[in-house]
C-alpha cells in the first residue's frame, strides 16, 4: 500500500517505484541520464504538446 489508502496492487507498486526514482534523481550521485531514440521522440512530443497547450 502506498500512502493512507490502497489504489490497487499495480498503482501501489508503480507509486512506490516512482518514489524511489525521485529520491535517486535528487541524490548527489545522479549525473544525468540517457534516453534511447524512441524515448527522445516521446519526450519531444510531450514538449510540443505542452508548448501548444500553453501558447497564448
Amino acid at each position: 500500500m502506498y500512502g493512507e489508502k490502497s489504489l490497487g496492487t499495480t498503482a501501489d507498486e508503480d507509486l512506490s517505484i516512482a518514489k524511489m526514482q525521485q529520491e535517486g534523481l535528487n541524490s548527489s550521485g545522479f549525473q544525468g541520464f540517457y534516453l534511447p531514440h524512441q524515448e527522445r521522440r516521446v519526450q519531444h512530443f510531450h514538449e510540443v504538446l505542452n508548448n501548444y497547450m500553453n501558447a497564448d
